[in-house]
């Protein structure tokens, strides 16, 4: 089990010398397949749409970052924007109670 995790997974316990799980030319079709071989001169490699593909996927995550990272600016800027509307109305709260305080004190003066 050990050697399976190791060694990426149930497939390379495999044997060649066994009829039931050798199949070279199964094998060489599906390596072919993925674009992977073994003999040497039978790679078949990246084509050019599976690279157009990865082009494509890159592109698009770039562009999706981009599109995040705007998202993040605004919310922070959004953020910004409802904090200062919050201060000013603090401030604002603060100062009527200045006032009513500063009426209530020079009403209770007595006049000399």
């Amino acid at each position: 089990m050990e050697k399976e995790r190791r060694r990426g997974g149930p497939v390379d316990n495999l044997r060649e010398d066994d009829p039931e799980t050798a199949n070279p030319a199964g094998a060489d079709v599906e390596k072919q397949r993925l674009g992977v071989a073994w003999r040497p001169g039978t790679t078949t490699g990246l084509t050019q749409e599976r690279k157009q593909i990865i082009r494509d996927v890159s592109e698009e995550t770039i562009e999706a970052r981009e599109k995040l990272s705007l998202l993040k600016q605004w919310q922070q800027m959004q953020a910004e924007e409802n904090r200062e509307k919050l201060h000013l109305a603090f401030l604002k709260k603060q100062m009527e109670k200045l006032k009513a305080s500063a009426k209530g004190t020079h009403m209770q003066q007595p006049n000399s």
